[in-house]
Order: structure tokens, then C-alpha cells, then sequence
């Protein structure tokens, strides 16, 4: 054990690099006990080649194994913007000023509307971007949207875990986090059990990212015109650690004079602390 110890300092002082040592990984994604990454100097970080490859959309805006958090008031239209983008990335273009690297598999899991309502949205989607039979065809092979009512907390994980599986994303959308999280989202403990101990796994086995739509808290008349980027990194309801958990943002705030009118605000990635937006004007 001495040895060891010796070599790794003498190793260390030399400014040798030891290879990154992949750990095993349980079924559920986990690291095994004793496999964990042990980590590295800064140094190894200079000369790493960033993976392009890992990048979901934007400049580093979503990676694959990250998350985002897409935050409105109730029945401001959170649904149907996200079946817009759903359809808009599915198709490899834009959405609200977010373009995706390349035409996108997506999986919603969803609990908050009836087969009619996605029928309206679709409709006014699709109807609205002019998209051709061929353009739906191919939302149609690569976006598959599942109803779920019923399943929260471990369960809904369980069968997250096996509907990835089957479907393999590029991106899955939770819609809304409250619906299957099971727990009231000031409760810290339960919070981050579910998002680190849940989620973050299931993004690493397999291998995708996450696009969570989440609530503000109950109106409160907030004048919000000046909010700057850290105030809007916490529009959600519930704990901050949810904020701490979350790699980019995306928050919908209505523009007050104009009806039907809405401002995305959303926050490039962690550390680059930019507030980017954009506006839409719905349709539907």
C-alpha cells in the first residue's frame, strides 16, 4: 500500500495523467461499490476534447445526461408549446430560438390532458407551421406521447426505466413534474430522491436528456418586467435544490398587454449565467 502511494505522488509530481477509469454500472445505472470514477486533476480538463456529439440542442444548452427545467403558470399554454417543440426538433428545426443538432427522438410522458386536448394542440401545431404529409409522417416515426395518471414516485421510475428501453429517446419530456414526482415539492428529501436519485440514473443508462415542465407557485401579482437571470432561475415552485438539480432553464411569462402573447426567458447552461429571449404569439 506504501508502494502504491509513492508511485501515485511520484506519478502526480511528474505531471502524469492516469487514465479515466469507466465504473461499472448497475441495472438501474448506478455505479457499483468501489467502481465510482475517482476523478481528476484540473489538468486533464485542459486538453479534454469536448464531445460535440453528447449536445442535444443549442451550444451546450441540453446535453445528453442533463436536464431542463420548462417553467410556467398554470394554463399559460406549457402543453402546447411543448408539443411545438416536440414537433419542431422531431423535425430537426428550431423551436422559440432552440434548435436542435439534428432531427430528435422524443418520448412524452404526460398527465395533464385527454386525448382531445393533444388532438386540438396537434392540430393547431402542425396546422399552424404549414408542415406537409411527409413532415408529419416523420413526427410520427420519431415522437411517441404516453398518458399516465396513475404512476408516481418509484413506480413512475420503473416504468420510465422500461419505456426508455423500449423506445430509446434522444430526449424525454415529463409533463408536469408534479404529476409523477408523488411528494409535495418543498420536501427537499423526497424532491431530490426522485430528480438525483431517480432521474439522473435513467438519463445516464440510457443515455438522453430531460425536459421537465414544472409550475410557478400560486399567483402572487409579481411584477416581473425587471427580473433579472437568477430570479428567473427560480420561477418554479418548491425547493431551490430543484433550481441546483436543473442544467439549463426555460420560463414562460405572459406578456400583460398583449393576450396570447408570451415571453421566453431561458437560461443558456450552468456557469454561463446568460438570460436569453424570445417571444411567441400563440395560434391555437
Amino acid at each position: 500500500m506504501v508502494q502504491i502511494e509513492k508511485t501515485i505522488r511520484s506519478g502526480l509530481a511528474a505531471g502524469e495523467r492516469f487514465p479515466r477509469q469507466i465504473p461499472e454500472k448497475n441495472d438501474t445505472g448506478m455505479p457499483l461499490p468501489g467502481t465510482e470514477d475517482e476523478g481528476h486533476g484540473l489538468d486533464y480538463f485542459f486538453d479534454l476534447k469536448v464531445g460535440h456529439e453528447d449536445i442535444l440542442l443549442g451550444n451546450r444548452y441540453l446535453c445528453r445526461d442533463g436536464s431542463l427545467l420548462f417553467v410556467g403558470p398554470s394554463g399559460v399554454g406549457k402543453s402546447s408549446a411543448g408539443v411545438q417543440m416536440d414537433v419542431s426538433w422531431a423535425l430537426g428545426i428550431e423551436a422559440f430560438g432552440i434548435a436542435p443538432v439534428k432531427p430528435m427522438r422524443i418520448l412524452t410522458i404526460q398527465a395533464e390532458n385527454d386525448d382531445g386536448d393533444l388532438s386540438e394542440m396537434v392540430k393547431g401545431v402542425i396546422g399552424g407551421m404549414r408542415l406537409t404529409a411527409e413532415d408529419r409522417q416523420m413526427i410520427g416515426e420519431r415522437t411517441r406521447y404516453i398518458s399516465d395518471c396513475w404512476n408516481t414516485g418509484d413506480r413512475f421510475i420503473a416504468k420510465l426505466d422500461a419505456r426508455l428501453a423500449a423506445f430509446k429517446p434522444d430526449i424525454i419530456q415529463i409533463d408536469p413534474l408534479n404529476g409523477f414526482l408523488g411528494a409535495d415539492p418543498k420536501d427537499v428529501e423526497r424532491l431530490m430522491k426522485f430528480c438525483r436519485e431517480g432521474l439522473n440514473p435513467l438519463l445516464k443508462k440510457h443515455h438522453c436528456g430531460l425536459v421537465v415542465a414544472h409550475h410557478t407557485p400560486k399567483l402572487n401579482f409579481r411584477d416581473s418586467s425587471k427580473w433579472r437571470v437568477f430570479e428567473w432561475m427560480y420561477a418554479g415552485g418548491g425547493t431551490a435544490d430543484l433550481t441546483n438539480w436543473a442544467r439549463a432553464y426555460l420560463v414562460i411569462d405572459p406578456v400583460t398587454d398583449y393576450p396570447d402573447t408570451f415571453r421566453f426567458n431561458r437560461r443558456q447552461a450552468r456557469g454561463k449565467n446568460r438570460l436569453e429571449r424570445s417571444r411567441w404569439q400563440s395560434g391555437l
